[in-house]
């Protein structure tokens, strides 16, 4: 591969280049899988980098690279400065945030077979340093983090856990930060207060990569842009002379299997009656009134940490304070004696929480199968019927080609793809989609909005579904429920009409 276009760059007339990091001639290993053969990048001091490129183009396995995180095969990472070295490189993504539910995870396991009691992260211990350090009062500011401190880690939302993910990298002062998709998940004023954020950092002079499936996403501190598909490098230059777009390569794809359902019209599948939920003094939903009937489909919108997930647990039972209101799912009240696999063998759900829980490392074919059991991994054998209703689905996403390859090697965003394909397996008669594009490229997004209208289309499926972005609109929706802040800086929920 030749070098990038940025050997011949200049920051200006008589300026001579200050190289901060090269790749010469590397080849990456992931698995079992060697990618970005003999590939070729410099980044000079005072540049600011924009990784770009659909799902699958090998953005995250590159700039993981960087940071220290993927073995080098062949050829050289070369770290001309001290700032970047391994230990002064902060890295953001959505392996960090699953990295950290599964040491939760493995902690809460270990005090229960101990018998102690759960000491879990709280945002206040994961931001400290050390362990006798309180989060500097700048960082807490400047992130709007001052209402979460004393919040478990695994009690966030995504886009709250984004947040705190990206202070805790700025605390440590880096001489690069790597963020990789930093946007996914923010609510719109969220969303704008982090790309100031960003900004700033780079008039600070603080060393920057942003990894972004859509290039109007990226800050206008961005100087230079490095675009990837296939596993390999296309281009890399100044931002101002790599300013068109290439066109996306359309990807064949079947239409979504017809799923019948034996629900008519009307039945009410889900009520809610004076529901409300606390944490400490703390109140999420406050008496929500609400009824989902079979044909109807819901969005539900509203900004980071309004109740979304919180409201969404009530249904997948996740919640137990669910137990403690007045809640009905599929004709039978919470805690009449129903069991929780019966009303999970009515849903199918995509969402982060689901993703980051998801670190089984077996095929992408099985990840999809084991929603016909709701599984994290395949614990029984499909028959044959399963298979062809598997295979269906991954035809109408046009993910085929990565049906045999490792779950946890595929890159988020088609990973995302093939838990839609496990959440629609088993023709839920409720589907709640919860962020379902986050991760997503341009190609990709649409292609769900428009497998979700087709498929919803086709059956009886009742759809649930959450989004932060304006631009994800689905035909199908039928009503809203939106929170509103309120004066007293709570939130209420407001039925509205597309």
């Amino acid at each position: 591969m030749p070098p990038c276009p940025t050997s011949q760059n200049r920051l200006g007339k008589g300026v001579r280049r200050e190289l901060f990091l090269s790749l010469e001639q590397v080849t990456l290993r992931l698995g079992s899988r060697h990618l970005l053969a003999d590939t070729n990048w410099e980044i000079s001091t005072g540049e600011q980098w924009a990784v770009v490129g659909p799902n699958g183009a090998g953005k995250t396995t590159l700039v993981r690279a960087l940071a220290g995180r993927v073995p080098v095969v062949a050829g050289r990472i070369r770290r001309h400065r001290r700032e970047a070295a391994p230990e002064a490189v902060a890295y953001v993504g959505f392996d960090v945030n699953r990295r950290l539910m599964d040491r939760e995870e493995r902690l809460a396991e270990a005090f229960e077979f101990s018998g102690g009691a759960i000491a879990r992260t709280t945002v206040r211990r994961l931001l400290a340093r050390q362990e006798t350090d309180t989060p500097a009062a700048d960082t807490i500011s400047q992130f709007r983090l001052a209402p979460l401190l004393d919040l478990e880690i695994v009690a966030l939302s995504a886009g709250e856990m984004q947040r705190v993910l990206l202070a805790r990298a700025v605390s440590a002062s880096p001489g690069l930060l790597i963020l990789d998709e930093p946007f996914d998940g923010l609510d719109a004023s969220t969303r704008d207060q982090m790309i100031d954020v960003i900004q700033g950092l780079m008039a600070q002079g603080v060393q920057t990569v942003v990894v972004a499936h859509r290039e109007k996403d990226l800050p206008e501190g961005i100087t230079h842009i490095l675009r990837m598909d296939g596993g390999r490098v296309l281009s890399a230059g100044p931002r101002a002379i790599l300013t068109a777009t290439p066109p996306g390569v359309p990807t064949e794809r079947a239409e979504p299997p017809r799923v019948e359902s034996t629900d008519p019209k009307k039945t009410v599948l889900i009520k809610m009656d004076d529901v409300s939920v606390s944490y400490g003094t703390t109140t999420v939903i406050s008496r929500l009134n609400w009824m989902v009937r079979c044909g109807e489909h819901w969005a539900i919108t509203g900004p980071n940490g309004c109740g979304k997930s919180t409201l969404l647990g009530l249904i997948t039972t996740e919640n137990l304070q669910g137990y403690a209101n007045t809640v009905e799912l599929f004709g039978r009240r919470r805690g009449s004696g129903e069991s929780i696999w019966d009303i999970r063998q009515k849903i199918g759900r995509v969402s982060p929480e689901l993703q980051i829980r998801y670190r089984c490392g077996i095929s992408a074919q099985k990840v999809v199968l084991s929603g016909f059991f709701d599984s994290l991994g395949l614990y029984r054998k499909a028959d044959d019927r399963q298979l062809e209703t598997a295979q269906g689905w991954i035809r109408s996403l046009g993910i085929e080609p990565l049906s045999h390859r490792p779950f946890d090697q595929l890159s988020q965003g088609e990973q995302r793809l093939m838990l839609l394909a496990r959440a629609m397996v088993k023709a839920p008669r409720l589907l709640i989609l919860d962020e379902p594009c986050q991760g997503l490229d341009p190609d990709n997004r649409q292609r769900i909005l428009d497998l979700v209208d087709a498929a919803v289309a086709r059956a009886n499926t009742t759809l649930i579904y959450v989004t932060h972005d304006p631009e994800e609109r689905l035909g199908c929706i039928t009503d809203i429920l939106a929170f509103e802040k309120t004066a007293d800086g709570r939130y209420r929920t407001v039925r509205q009409k597309p």
